[in-house]
């Protein structure tokens, strides 16, 4: 009398139809993870170039490198329908250029004004 095989387990054919959907999935995730590593390295060189700007702007502030030569105009501030104060001011403007990931250039600009 033959003996029955009793032990359970997966067949080959099961294994490999597994196996296919396994690299289905990783190759369709593939791209997706690119393209949120990329941004991701994007995103710390803008915070990079927003941090020079910020440090070069606080220096402005602090009298490092502002341009004597640079225009004054008056900011007019109104409270109300009588009550108005005019502020004379210098405007200060601070562009960081950078490069993207990708290879682009891009730039960050911050725009304040200092009191007179």
């Amino acid at each position: 009398m033959k003996k029955q095989n009793t032990e359970k387990g997966f067949s080959l054919v099961e294994v490999i139809v597994a196996l296919a959907i396994l690299a289905i999935l990783v190759a369709a995730l593939t791209p997706l993870f690119t393209f949120s590593f990329t941004n991701i390295f994007s995103g710390g060189r803008k915070s990079s170039a927003q941090y020079r700007a910020h440090e070069a702007m606080e220096n402005k502030f602090a009298g490092i490198g502002v341009d004597e030569g640079a225009e004054t105009t008056t900011l007019t501030i109104k409270f109300g329908e009588t009550t108005s104060i005019d502020i004379e001011k210098k405007d200060v403007s601070v562009t960081i250029d950078y490069t993207d990931s990708q290879g682009n250039e891009r730039n960050v600009t911050y725009n304040s004004f200092l009191p007179k």
